[in-house]
């Protein structure tokens, strides 16, 4: 059982990990389509409707990737943090049991000593 826990310990770091560098994923999700309608409208014709359309969208196409990306993660880590949860769960009421049982042993000795 501790191992299992250590892996999982392991496995709710790497999400965690992942959390922060989402962060980083987050200028280039935002950062990327606002940069390329900004150049495309340098770049080619002064039409105001590429950046009153293009921007707009970018920033929807944006927010998009990100709330995928973020339910995906989500998902993942609250699934670790449950499993972790169970192990800890298993482990206490292993712990619990083990208690009980050298309660009755001790308990059973005791009353043997006192018999004999």
């Amino acid at each position: 059982m501790p191992e299992m826990q250590k892996t999982l310990e392991q496995k709710h770091t790497e999400h965690v990990n992942k959390l922060f560098m989402m962060c980083l994923e987050i200028l280039v999700i935002f950062g990327l389509p606002a940069f390329v309608i900004v150049f495309l409208y340098k770049l080619f014709l002064p039409d105001a409707i590429l950046v009153q359309v293009g921007l707009p969208a970018s920033f929807l196409f944006s927010w998009g990737v990100f709330l995928l990306r973020w339910k995906k993660l989500s998902k993942e880590v609250i699934a670790v943090e449950e499993e972790m949860r169970q192990v800890k769960l298993a482990e206490k009421a292993k712990e619990e049991k083990e208690k009980t049982f050298e309660g009755k042993q001790s308990t059973e000795d005791n009353n043997k000593k006192e018999n004999a």
